[in-house]
């Protein structure tokens, strides 16, 4: 970027750019999740309130089975994920396809 030095506000962002190449680059940091079983009702686990609603209801049966492959295991997301997509929702991902839906 090009700075008009003749002005001092011009030379105010020059200094700023010049610090800012000049300041140390923070290492990466990495985290890992740790996977728990949930025990007793998933649904009061993670609205952590009286849903009011049945695993069936929400997943269309108790077994709870993934639409894409079948499997019954799944992983809860945790709320800042990426994977999140809409504010409020907990989300959960099949263990064995990736597959992402709401509970």
């Amino acid at each position: 970027m090009i700075h008009n030095l003749s002005t001092q506000k011009g030379r105010n962002e020059y200094v700023k750019a010049i610090e800012e190449k000049l300041k140390p680059i923070r290492k990466p940091k990495f985290y890992q999740a740790v996977l728990q079983p949930i025990k007793g009702d998933v649904l009061e686990h993670v609205w952590h309130k009286n849903h009011g609603m049945t695993l069936t209801e929400r997943m269309g049966s108790e077994e709870a089975r993934c639409d894409e492959c079948g499997n019954n295991e799944w992983i809860v997301l945790a709320g800042d994920s990426c994977a999140v997509r809409e504010g409020g929702k907990p989300y959960i991902e099949c263990m064995n396809c990736g597959n992402v839906t709401h509970l």
